[in-house]
């Protein structure tokens, strides 16, 4: 053990590493957690800072949907009530108090019609080969790994490999937004292969739409600048204290539209700030 000039040992500093990440306990990154960086700050630092992170009715409503969808490519001669039953069921377990019942409730029947819109589509496209993957994917630049996953896979690398992944909104995209395109762009880079086909299957209440990425290398730099972005705000202090009085939440946001949520949120904040 290193000593000073008095034979003390050094008292220990509390960064322990390099990492601004570690100083925060940050394991791992994803595509989500970086676009809601650049899309709400607050949201990430709340996190951070030991807030829950709960999704919503229209979260459910996609996973719901997801999830009925995959039973019907695993076994598309059922009738269209076992599809529909899967999702409510789905819909169900995931449900959780501090949201609007209101929400809950049209998001819940909304979800039928989602299945619908999707059912002749995906199960023309046979077995995925791949459903829900996990993908780690690590950058020299950085001390921890992105982690995604993806819906669902078919083929084989070097053999029609396809990645799709199922966005469900109220509206249908008509272009891919460079969220989208993050996201796309680490599952290639996951996938390991470069001429996998790259979609977003846009599914609104009465229509799919497939969207084709077929560039992903600018995006894949725009999402390690983006994470060096986030890394580099850390590294300013390792005390979150610091770090919540830069960034204020603007309640107004959707993403802060839990009301358990907010609550908090607003307690964290008063009491970092205080």
């Amino acid at each position: 053990m290193n000593t000073n000039h008095r034979g003390i040992p050094p008292i220990p500093t509390k960064r322990k590493s390099n990492s601004p990440f570690d100083w925060h306990n940050v394991g791992h990154l994803s595509v989500s957690t970086i676009n809601t960086w650049v899309m709400n700050p607050s949201s990430i630092l709340y996190k951070i800072a030991g807030g829950k992170d709960d999704a919503g009715p229209s979260a459910w409503r996609g996973n719901a949907t997801e999830t009925a969808l995959y039973h019907a490519m695993q076994d598309p001669n059922q009738l269209d009530e076992v599809y529909h039953n899967i999702a409510l069921n789905d819909f169900d377990k995931r449900t959780k108090k501090g949201h609007d019942w209101r929400k809950i409730d049209i998001q819940r029947k909304h979800t039928i019609d989602y299945v619908n819109a999707g059912l002749s589509f995906y199960k023309k496209l046979g077995v995925p080969s791949g459903y829900q993957k996990k993908i780690l994917v690590e950058f020299d630049e950085l001390e921890i790994p992105f982690v995604g996953y993806l819906d669902f896979e078919f083929g084989e690398k070097g053999k029609n490999h396809q990645i799709r992944d199922l966005k469900t909104s109220v509206q249908k995209l008509n272009r891919l937004s460079d969220a989208n395109c993050r996201q796309l762009a680490l599952y290639q880079k996951g996938a390991g292969d470069s001429d996998t086909a790259l979609w977003i299957d846009s599914c609104s209440r009465h229509e799919i739409v497939s969207l084709r990425l077929k560039n992903s290398e600018p995006y894949l730099k725009d999402l390690l600048h983006k994470a060096l972005g986030l890394r580099k705000f850390l590294s300013i202090s390792s005390d979150i204290n610091e770090l919540l009085q830069m960034i204020q939440p603007d309640y107004d946001h959707w993403l802060w539209s839990n009301a358990e949520t907010r609550k908090q949120a607003k307690v964290i904040w008063e009491k970092k700030i205080d």
